[in-house]
């Protein structure tokens, strides 16, 4: 018996260590991690409109924020500038942020310590869109407030907040305005209350440092802005 079971044992120790040799030959190799991708260069679009330059970032995968200068001549809504710079190598879903043209800042012939701006009916505008004040002196700002909302509403309120610079009144992301916030954050020089339609408001304004200005309205016709110039 034991001569029959000494090469029993002899053979299932040959197949076993025959098994795990194969195992460990042909065994499977686990695939390998591979890096993340790359969307591979950013594109240029400095010169572009805003519009077509958001479309071409989105179509490559990017993210991106704006926010609008005074830039000399260049016409309002073009890009001036862009960072990370084009053709840098980004992973998908990189931000970029865009320096969009304010436009040229408007010129305006010198004013007094009192200025008067309005609205105009079913129109989202501020008029006049620039104003011109002596700096360093305190200013009187007379605001009558006539816009009707699209739907002919006559409960509209509007204000005044003045800014040292546009991009401080709002943002763009990914093409989406964002007006909210501004004053929250305290970055609003002045900020002026609400009065609803038909109605005026007067504003007392702390004197200014020389330079310009942007003034818009922070609430539902926020797109209404214009320019003062302190000289």
């Amino acid at each position: 018996m034991r001569r029959l079971m000494v090469p029993t044992l002899v053979a299932l120790l040959a197949a076993s260590v025959g098994f795990w040799v194969g195992w460990a030959v042909h065994r499977p190799t686990p695939p390998r991690i591979q890096p993340l991708g790359v969307v591979g260069t950013i594109p240029t679009v400095v010169g572009l409109p805003s519009t077509r330059a958001f479309t071409e970032l989105r179509t490559v995968g990017l993210s991106f924020t704006g926010v609008f200068q005074r830039h000399g001549v260049t016409p309002r809504g073009i890009v001036v500038s862009q960072l990370p710079s084009p053709g840098s190598v980004v992973s998908p879903h990189s931000h970029v942020t865009l320096v969009v043209s304010a436009g040229p800042a408007p010129t305006c012939p010198i004013g007094e310590p009192t200025v008067h701006i309005r609205t105009e009916p079913h129109a989202p505008r501020f008029v006049p869109a620039c104003v011109s004040v002596p700096a360093n002196t305190a200013l009187t700002l007379v605001f009558f407030n006539r816009i009707t909302s699209l739907r002919g509403d006559r409960r509209v309120a509007e204000n005044i907040s003045i800014y040292r610079r546009e991009s401080d009144a709002y943002s763009f992301s990914n093409g989406a305005y964002l007006f909210a916030g501004a004053k929250a954050h305290g970055l609003a020089v002045f900020v002026g209350q609400n009065v609803r339609w038909g109605r005026t408001i007067t504003y007392h304004i702390p004197p200014l440092a020389p330079g310009a200005y942007y003034f818009q309205s922070d609430e539902e016709f926020a797109s209404m802005h214009g320019t003062l110039l302190v000289r």
